[in-house]
């Protein structure tokens, strides 16, 4: 019996955290959290792209604004060392391709890179302001030409940090989630062995009071035969006291018999 009660208990604790608890509760939560995170990594992500167009357009825009307002006095002059030191200075930055100075005619007055770039391509965002005189004079144009790949590798790195702390996270809830949803497992389980072990208690005092009954009523049985028993030795032995009664009168009355007739005999003589 215990061999099989310990199974018992062993299959319902198994059954209980894996199927009962982890199943029915930490799955489901875990696809729940899952879905949330992604979901919040991808509103993340998509902000973290469009924060980071933004920024890059208005970052461009800016600078073109800025030094179309600059350049005018040194394209009038006609200081050109000035103006190659502007783009010089920008072609620094990795993320600038190109930069380039026009007067009115597209003629180039000052370019980062000597001999040009092809900005036209997909490759390139490109930003540009038009150089005004004191009198709205149109002077000339100013252009600066950002790398995409440099865009895009800022939005690599930013998305996976986006999707390492979404992932990070997930793990987090997650070990959270199961580590609380185990300790109830071991609650339900410890309370459904007690349970069991309650009920095969029972089972096995309803099995001792069933024994213990069919003894009572072995023994009951065995005590009404042994009544009857008694019952018909009394009779014996009553019948066999009434037999030497009826017996010892008719002797007596015989014994009786025989003497008078010798009284009456000695009489006659």
């Amino acid at each position: 019996m215990s061999t099989v009660n310990s199974g018992l208990m062993g299959y319902l604790e198994k059954k209980t955290k894996l199927t009962g608890i982890k199943l029915q509760f930490v799955v489901p939560t875990l696809i729940i959290v899952f879905a949330s995170t992604l979901v919040l990594g991808i509103i993340l992500g998509t902000i973290t792209i469009y924060s980071a167009n933004e920024a890059m357009a208005s970052k461009g825009q800016t600078v073109a604004t800025f030094l179309s307002k600059v350049a005018p006095s040194y394209i009038v002059n006609y200081d050109l060392t000035v103006l190659e030191g502007f783009v010089t200075e920008l072609q620094k930055n990795s993320d600038v391709g190109y930069a380039v100075f026009y007067d009115k005619d597209k003629k180039v007055l000052a370019e980062s890179v000597k001999g040009g770039v092809d900005i036209s391509g997909f490759g390139y965002l490109v930003y540009d302001s038009k150089v005004l005189g004191t009198d709205n004079a149109d002077l000339g144009v100013f252009k600066i030409a950002y790398k995409k790949d440099a865009l895009l590798i800022k939005l690599v790195w930013s998305v996976f940090g986006v999707v390492f702390g979404v992932g990070l996270s997930l793990f987090a809830i997650g070990t959270r989630v199961y580590k609380i949803a185990s300790e109830i497992g071991d609650v339900l389980t410890g309370v459904a062995v007690q349970l069991l072990q309650s009920a095969v208690e029972l089972t096995d005092s309803g099995a001792e009071i069933n024994l213990l009954s069919q003894k009572l009523a072995a023994s009951s049985n065995e005590t009404d035969a042994s009544l009857q028993s008694t019952m018909g030795s009394i009779e014996e032995i009553t019948a066999a006291i009434a037999q030497t009664t009826r017996n010892a009168e008719n002797g007596l009355t015989k014994a009786k018999e025989s003497q008078a007739k010798t009284t009456e005999n000695q009489v006659i003589m």
